[in-house]
């Protein structure tokens, strides 16, 4: 009787205990969590020197998402959404980037879309209002939204704030029916040539805005006339590591100054990127999850495509298939009288001194694999690449011609003294997977890739400056021609390259031209490259890298690269 007894005390006490446990244990409410992300929001937006970083405001805003997407229906989710539309707008106010500003503004239009009742609707649509007017410099989207609020919420409380707001907006023409939409991308109007009311000689690119959904995304291109074009699209290939994609080609086209791309991850869309080569022609590139289908309408004056996508194989029945083209019915006749409209060349800029960076160096050997060491082999390589510049008549400049310690921060500081024209910096790659190998040109830009990512803090890694000072805001935006420029001189490169060095019979991976963010490459005030050898952890590899015949094929084929682009902006 008394086991019986002492048993069953026992069990209540464990009971007890468990139960307690668990009670202790449990998460916070989804109420304590706003708060807590508020209250870090209000304290970022008062520290002058952390919220001049962008990851701070990035962490708010995927915080706020995650707890909206947890309960969308709680009686906090209008304000929670709110504050994530706060978090990117406040980083917005410090990138000056209008992805930043479209985040935001995604965000604010589903406030008014979702939660037409909550009080924070107006004020949601006011903010896209200001964003678009002060920053994307969009008066005519400004417009349509302040409308927008005044007729759905007549008697909000930031109906008199907008209507002296809209009264105060240039009287330019709306566009066509694309009010509040999810996302748009478009440039200042800060150019001399659009401002000053004489027009160009080739076609604009002004915005594009997206609208994505669960299975279906609209995406509208606009423009400020009509222009040939052609629609390329390609099917998803994971082994390839080839995404589904949509390609618009728009030749005697070039896009408004900051109008290069954005990060989506929103139903089918993944983001898009905007180039513009050097032919003139103006490229974007519109990658999603999947897709199956796809079609276009073109408005009645040809100013502006309306492209939808969809995942449903019998949906858009007058569209195509993915892996079939579009073309505009223009497009073969003005193929032929394409304007070559490159930036640096409009500029009219020119490349007369090249500015050499030998990466690491003294107590920074870098990486050291297979009897390589990094800091000796771009030494060298330097040496040979400025002896194939100087036979082309280039001035060369070296930022350390002997074993001796340099930090990021002196190189840049170098590369600005001497006004260099061109800024290429050579590496040697390594990888814990001993297999991958390959020649590999990277340009500034936001990581391309995991593997990009990578190889970027690593060659970030060594210097005077932090993380902190690598993710300042005015630092991590594309600094726009200079980008473009700096693409076109990584293409260069690598074809060149690896033209010579198939010449010669020498057999090397294309790791291809890539993107990332480099420190060396966002301080040099000059369009530049960053040049991976080859991965040195790689045995065959690295036996290419100890030849002097490898050697000096990769300086020929590199120097050609540099000629190559080179020559097309020079007179």
């Amino acid at each position: 009787m008394r086991q019986r007894v002492f048993l069953c005390i026992s069990l209540l006490c464990l009971l007890t205990t468990v139960w307690a446990g668990t009670a202790f244990c449990a998460p916070a409410s989804l109420e304590n969590r706003y708060y807590t992300a508020r209250d870090r929001l209000n304290a970022l937006q008062k520290d002058d020197k952390r919220n001049k970083f962008r990851q701070p405001w990035i962490d708010l805003g995927e915080t706020f998402d995650k707890l909206h997407a947890s309960n969308p229906k709680h009686r906090l989710a209008s304000t929670i959404l709110y504050r994530a539309a706060k978090s990117y707008d406040g980083l917005s106010r410090r990138s000056f980037n209008a992805g930043d500003a479209n985040e935001a503004i995604t965000r604010y239009n589903r406030v008014a879309k979702d939660y037409p009742t909550s009080v924070l609707a107006d004020d949601a649509l006011l903010d896209a209002a200001t964003l678009q007017r002060d920053l994307l410099k969009d008066p005519a989207e400004a417009r349509e939204t302040l409308e927008r609020l005044i007729k759905e919420f007549p008697k909000g409380d930031m109906v008199p704030k907008a209507k002296t707001m809209l009264s105060a907006l240039p009287k330019t023409a709306g566009t066509a029916s694309d009010a509040s939409p999810p996302g748009v991308s478009s440039a200042s109007r800060d150019d001399d040539e659009a401002d000053s009311g004489i027009p160009s000689a080739t076609a604009r690119l002004t915005r594009i805005i997206w609208d994505p959904q669960r299975t279906t995304t609209r995406l509208t291109i606009k423009l400020d006339r009509p222009v040939a074009w052609a629609l390329f699209s390609q099917r998803l290939n994971a082994q390839k590591d080839q995404p589904a994609r949509l390609i618009l080609e728009l030749p005697g086209t070039t896009p408004r100054k900051d109008l290069f791309g954005a990060r989506i991850n929103k139903g089918l869309l993944k983001g898009f990127r905007v180039d513009l080569q050097s032919d003139g022609t103006t490229q974007v590139r519109f990658d999603f999850t999947t897709f199956k289908r796809f079609a276009v309408n073109v408005a009645k004056d040809g100013s502006s495509l309306v492209i939808d996508v969809t995942n449903n194989q019998n949906g858009l029945k007058k569209g195509k298939s993915v892996g079939s083209t579009i073309y505009s019915p223009q497009r073969a006749s003005l193929a032929k009288s394409r304007a070559t409209t490159d930036i640096a060349r409009q500029l009219g800029l020119s490349v007369r001194t090249i500015v050499l960076d030998a990466g690491h160096g003294g107590n920074d050997p870098g990486t050291m694999h297979n009897g390589i060491r990094e800091s000796a082999l771009t030494l060298d390589m330097s040496k040979r690449l400025k002896a194939q510049l100087v036979k082309r008549g280039f001035t060369v400049r070296t930022t350390r011609d002997k074993d001796g310690r340099l930090s990021l921060g002196e190189r840049v500081r170098f590369a600005n003294a001497v006004k260099g024209d061109l800024f290429i910096s050579i590496h040697v790659n390594a990888n814990k997977n001993s297999k991958i190998a390959g020649f590999e040109t990277y340009f500034l830009n936001f990581a391309s890739s995991n593997s990009a990512a990578r190889v970027a803090a690593v060659e970030n890694a060594v210097g005077d400056r932090n993380l902190g000072s690598l993710e300042g805001i005015l630092a991590d935006i594309v600094l726009g021609a200079r980008t473009q420029e700096s693409r076109h001189l990584a293409n260069s490169v690598q074809r060149h390259t690896l033209r010579h060095l198939k010449r010669g019979n020498f057999v090397t991976k294309d790791g291809g031209v890539r993107s990332a963010p480099f420190f060396v490459l966002m301080g040099s005030g000059m369009p530049g490259v960053l040049i991976e050898l080859g991965y040195c952890t790689n045995p065959s590899e690295a036996k290419r890298l100890k030849r002097n015949d490898y050697l000096n094929a990769l300086a020929v084929g590199i120097a050609d690269g540099i000629a190559a682009y080179a020559e097309q902006l020079n007179p």
